[in-house]
Formats: structure tokens, sequence, C-alpha cells
């Protein structure tokens, strides 16, 4: 694979620069703020395995209707669930994805489980998960200033490149209308479609193909703009999964 030269990486930062802000309105006072009981956005905290012991830095990313992903950008493992609106509750099935290279305590690389806990919506989400031989908790905050923001009509223009398994890096171009294509160092490329779901909310969904020689793999999910945390750097965050394996990562601006 051959990665876009620094040349085309400036131009694609310089066209993001003006597009993020008048697309997005990213620093914008004119936040939209919801009167409902709708939970959607994006929100930040750490999963906590019992298994383990290890306490993880995580984000989720919610969908307006009731998509729930938890994400460890580091690590690049997946967990997917659905949230009632109804009583404001997490519900099964849980979908499990492990991190790449790695397995479960069950050996597994994906694996089928449960998932409880309440959401408070605007604030917290809060809850307990057992799959694939591992169990535990998260706690998760919502994030206002990434999660809100004016209507957009148009996405920004931007390309992204980062990690999404050891020794792969995937590069993103995205255009106005929301179309996806790029190419990873392992000769994987990508073509895809980000659609807006609540233009007030600043969480999408992504449907890609990814194509590697004669093999082809469809991966449906979430997308969010943002920062990666504790930094100013702005990120594509990615909460993919296909049948067999996930993408998740977050993927810095160039």
């Amino acid at each position: 694979m051959v990665l876009p030269n620094r040349s085309v990486l400036k131009m694609l930062a310089a066209l993001a620069a003006g597009a993020v802000l008048t697309a997005c309105n990213y620093g914008s006072s004119d936040l939209y703020i919801p009167t409902g009981t709708n939970p959607s956005g994006f929100y930040t905290g750490t999963r906590v395995s019992a298994v383990s012991g290890v306490a993880v830095d995580v984000v989720a990313l919610v969908s307006a209707s009731g998509e729930f992903r938890i994400v460890d950008p580091a690590s690049h493992s997946q967990f997917v669930a659905a949230l009632s609106f109804a009583d404001d509750t997490l519900q099964d099935p849980l979908t499990g994805y492990a991190a790449p290279g790695t397995v479960f305590p069950d050996k597994s690389t994906v694996c089928n489980g449960t998932v409880s806990g309440a959401v408070q919506p605007g604030s917290t989400i809060r809850g307990s998960y057992a799959c694939g031989g591992d169990h535990g908790t998260f706690s998760l905050l919502y994030d206002a200033s990434t999660s809100l923001q004016s209507p957009a009509g148009r996405f920004p223009v931007i390309g992204v490149l980062g990690g999404i398994r050891p020794g792969d890096v995937l590069f993103l171009a995205l255009r106005s209308d929301g179309a996806i294509a790029g190419s990873d160092s392992d000769g994987c490329t990508y073509a895809g479609q980000m659609s807006v779901i609540d233009p007030l909310i600043n969480v999408y969904a992504v449907t890609s193909g990814q194509t590697c020689g004669k093999q082809i793999h469809v991966f449906t999910g979430l997308a969010t703009f943002g920062f990666i945390r504790n930094t100013a750097d702005q990120a594509l965050y990615l909460a993919l999964s296909g049948s067999a394996t996930s993408i998740a990562a977050a993927l810095p601006y160039q």
C-alpha cells in the first residue's frame, strides 16, 4: 500500500481546518440541548475487568436508535449492545470483539454475552457485562461538548490516519457528502458511506466495505468527530463491526 505523501496530507488538513468549523460548528456556543430522554451521544469513562483486575479508558457511542458501542481505542477492542429508551436500561444480547491479536479468557475472539445497567440521559451510563469468560463493570460520563452540535449540512473534508491493529495503519479520506475511501498497510481497500442519524447529535451511521484480495467484508456501526482524550488533537472515532472482526479506533486528523 502507498500511503499519501506529506503534501496530500497537508492539503487535506488545510481543507479540514475550514470545513470542520463550518460543517460541524465545533467550538460553537450555539449548541442544541436535548429536552427529552434520548441518551444518544458520546461518552467517556472506564471499563474494569473483574477477571484481570485491569481498568482501561474507553469511549462509548450511542445512536438515536439505541445502538450502543463501547470502544477501547488503545487496544481496539469493542462491545456492542442496545439501549432501551422506554426505561433507560441496557439490553441483551452483548457481542464482544477481542483486541486484535488477543483472545478472551475462553479463547474466543468474538463472544456473545450479557449486559445490564442504567442510563441517566445526558449524564451517565453505568453497568456490568459478562462475555467470553470475562466479566466486569463500566462507568461512562456524557460528553456534551462532543455530543451536541448545530445542524450539519455537510461533512468535514478530512483525511485520518491511525492504527487499527498491531502493525496495520488505516488511512481514510472523507468527502463532504459522507463518502469514505481509503486503504491500510495490509493492502486492503475501503469504500463506504457515513450518514446522519440525528442532525443535532455528533454520532453518525457508517457502512463500509473492506476488500483484501479476493475477500470482501462489510462493516457497519457508528462514528464521531471528537478529540483524543486529554489532548487537543482531533480524531475520527470509529466503532464498526462485521461478522468476525471489528474496527475500533480513534484516527487522528492529518
